[in-house]
């Protein structure tokens, strides 16, 4: 028979590492443009900009991404874009300059379409079609509290502790989750779900 999400320990851990990329992703919102206008004295306009070079990539391509990558070993792809969308965030404190700080958003940008489409994918086809809304469900309520938690903690390591070592914990969750997704690829693969 199904089994429900509660029971599914592979599929637990999937939501752990899903909830930790979230609270970085959540940065994005919160003590990014924070950080853009204090270290790098970037205005409201400026970062309207940057942000939305991250609108256009995802536009231009995310699908044409999806496409390509169809075949290929989905929790690996989330390792790596983890990797890459935590990383691009590490970078921040380590450069100036409107170009340096575009450069970055490609990276994290790259990350964010490598990761958080295909983490859902994932799970729906995980969860087959009568569980799908548990599955899905749960995974959402996991990035709510991410919502919820990710920018009071983010500000407050900014403030007590500085940029640096926020982007720099950035930077070392996204080893954790490389890590993390890719230890967890084949135990995830075994079972046949859909």
């Amino acid at each position: 028979g199904e089994v429900s999400p509660w029971r599914d320990r592979p599929y637990l851990v999937l939501v752990g590492l899903g909830t930790v990329l979230a609270f970085v992703f959540f940065q994005i919102q919160s003590t990014y443009p924070l950080a853009l206008h204090r270290l790098h004295g970037l205005s409201e306009a400026k970062i309207g900009i940057l942000l939305a070079i991250n609108t256009v990539i995802i536009v231009a391509l995310e699908m044409v991404l999806a496409h390509a990558l169809a075949d290929a070993r989905q929790l690996r792809i989330v390792a790596w874009g983890s990797l890459l969308f935590c990383g691009g965030l590490a970078l921040l404190p380590l450069g100036g300059g409107t170009l340096f700080l575009a450069f970055t958003v490609v990276v994290w940008t790259f990350g964010e379409m490598l990761s958080l489409p295909f983490l859902q994918g994932i799970v729906a086809v995980r969860a087959g079609a009568a569980r799908r809304g548990s599955y899905l469900g749960l995974l959402n309520a996991s990035f709510a509290t991410a919502y919820v938690i990710a920018p009071t903690v983010g500000t407050w390591i900014f403030e007590r502790w500085g940029s640096a070592a926020l982007w720099g914990l950035c930077g070392g969750i996204g080893v954790f989750l490389l890590f993390g997704f890719l230890a967890l690829d084949p135990r995830f693969n075994r079972r046949s779900s859909a």
